[in-house]
This record gives C-alpha cells, sequence and structure tokens, in this order.
C-alpha cells in the first residue's frame, strides 16, 4: 500500500468504531486504536487493512477546522473536522430565531470556516413567521452573508447554492423541522451512501449515527450532517472570541471613550452611536448582549 492508499475519509461514526473511505472509494468499517481521540466525520486519517475486511485507523490527520458546541452540561462535544462552509437552515417555519444564527456565526467565525444562510420554505408565502425569515435573510446579506432562498422540493431554486458548495466540504446546522433532511436528499447520494454504509457495517439502513458524510450529486465534496446540533451553544470562555462573531459592533467599539465600556448606558459609547445611526441592527445588538451576559464575558 503507497502512502496516498494509506489515507482515508471517516464518513461515519460509531462510537469508537467508524466507517472510512478509502482513495479508491470503498467503504471500511474500522477500529480506531486507543491512542487516538475520537473521531468525527470529515477527519482525514491513515489506515491499515485487517482481516475479513476490516480496518484499523491507525493515525489523526492535524484538522483544518474544528467546530464544537457545548452541551447542556457544560461539557464540550465535537460536532465535524475539516469543514469548508457551514450552511444555516431557516424557514417560515419554525420560527427563526436572530440569536440562533448568530450562536452559529460566533462557533464558525471562531473556527474560520465559512457560513451561508439558506433560506428553505421559500414558497412558504402565508406563514405568521414569513415577515422574521426575509428580515434574517436582509440583514445578514447586508453583513456580507451568502444568503440562499430555495425550496428544497423545487431544483431549480437549488443551482446557485449546488455551485456554491460544489468540491466543498459542507455542514448543514439548523433547528429541527426547517427541512435540512430535505435539502441533504435533494443535494447528496443520500440512499446510495446509506445502503453503502448498511452493507459495511451490518447494522441496518435505519441506524442513527453521530456524524455522517455523503457525498454531493455534483460530482465533488461532501455533505455533512450531524443529527446533534439542533441545540447549539458555541464553546467560547473569552470576551474577544464573542466579539469575533459580531464584526460590525467590533469595528464601532475602537469609537468608545472608555475601554471598559459595556455599549449599554456610557456616554461617547461607539456602539450606541453606530446602532443610533442605522449601521448595527437592534436584535444583532440584543443578542451579543443576552450571549455576553449568559456566559459571563
Amino acid at each position: 500500500m503507497n502512502p496516498q492508499e494509506n489515507q482515508a475519509r471517516v464518513i461515519a461514526t460509531y462510537g469508537r468504531e467508524v466507517v472510512i473511505e478509502d482513495a479508491q472509494g470503498q467503504l471500511w468499517p474500522a477500529f480506531t486504536r486507543g491512542t487516538l481521540p475520537a473521531l468525527i466525520a470529515a477527519d482525514q486519517v491513515e489506515w491499515e487493512p485487517l482481516e475479513e475486511d476490516k480496518a484499523i485507523v491507525t493515525s489523526l490527520h492535524e484538522r483544518s477546522s474544528l467546530l464544537a458546541k457545548q452541551n447542556r452540561y457544560g461539557k464540550t462535544k465535537l460536532v465535524a473536522s475539516n469543514v469548508d462552509i457551514a450552511l444555516v437552515v431557516i424557514a417560515p417555519e419554525p420560527q427563526p430565531y436572530f440569536e440562533l444564527i448568530d450562536r452559529y456565526g460566533i462557533a464558525l467565525n471562531n473556527a474560520g470556516i465559512e457560513v451561508a444562510i439558506v433560506g428553505n420554505k421559500a414558497d412558504v408565502t402565508n406563514s405568521k413567521h414569513r415577515q422574521t425569515y426575509d428580515e434574517i435573510l436582509a440583514l445578514y446579506r447586508s453583513l456580507g452573508w451568502q444568503t440562499f432562498a430555495v425550496s428544497a422540493t423545487e431544483p431549480e431554486t437549488l443551482q446557485a447554492l449546488q455551485q456554491s458548495i460544489h468540491g466543498k466540504s459542507t455542514i448543514l446546522l439548523g433547528q429541527s423541522g426547517v427541512g435540512k433532511s430535505s435539502i441533504t436528499h435533494a443535494l447528496a447520494g443520500v440512499e446510495i451512501r446509506t445502503q453503502a454504509l448498511s452493507k459495511a457495517t451490518g447494522l441496518g439502513q435505519h441506524t442513527t449515527t453521530a456524524t455522517a458524510a455523503y457525498p454531493l450529486l455534483s460530482g465533488s465534496g461532501y455533505l455533512i450532517d450531524s443529527p446533534g446540533v439542533r441545540g447549539f451553544h458555541p464553546q467560547i470562555s473569552e470576551l474577544s472570541e464573542l466579539e469575533k462573531g459580531y464584526p460590525e459592533i467590533l469595528a464601532e467599539m475602537e469609537h468608545c471613550q472608555f475601554r471598559d465600556c459595556s455599549h449599554v448606558h456610557e456616554p461617547s459609547c461607539g456602539v450606541l452611536a453606530a446602532l443610533n445611526a442605522g449601521k448595527i441592527h437592534q436584535n444583532r445588538l440584543n443578542s451579543f448582549y443576552h450571549i455576553r451576559d449568559k456566559l459571563q464575558l
């Protein structure tokens, strides 16, 4: 086995057992050496074949990016690695929330991962939350985020999104019910990969995994599906990490009179001046306050 053939990508995880895809596209159920950390989808690894069509993962490559969140017990939970772009999916129903999007943005900006918003169910115009949906797409577009208005059931609306993620490692994030599964089925070879995973592991086609990576139907790139990201709290501990998620607020802090300005009531506050001038959106500042206070930063 030459060095390139010794490399693989983690496709799915089942605790300490994983499924890897080798350089020829073959799937292998694999064990991991006890000295290695827990692996997650899209990890790049070195491996060796064992008997009976099984393999062992011998080493883990350095991760180019790592997305993590904090669970309800305050512990760090890894979500995905080597991600190029994250798609935050919203819909007119259930009600979309500015702060949830900002929590994703904080984690993604700190991880160096590109972020875009996908407004799914764009054809649903009679929802009571449609105005919020439209406001979110407009606001984050004005902040320089990529935004897409799509309907997963209408393939022609997905063309620009498909072009944007072609050749990339992409993860879907968002509330339950916004249509992430429908988008995954529209963009990736879910049925083919599910059948292959079932054959490789013998665990059945409906086994729930922690994370799974599906090849994009466009022919290059992967879509990572992670069912454990419905409630999301960024793994941060410094005020500077929070500020990194709000570049338009951070830019105005330079104009504050006091270095320890709270941006709530102080005179000559650059942030409040920018808010009054329409340079900062009230919803963004509200979520900044709330997350800062909750994390006691």
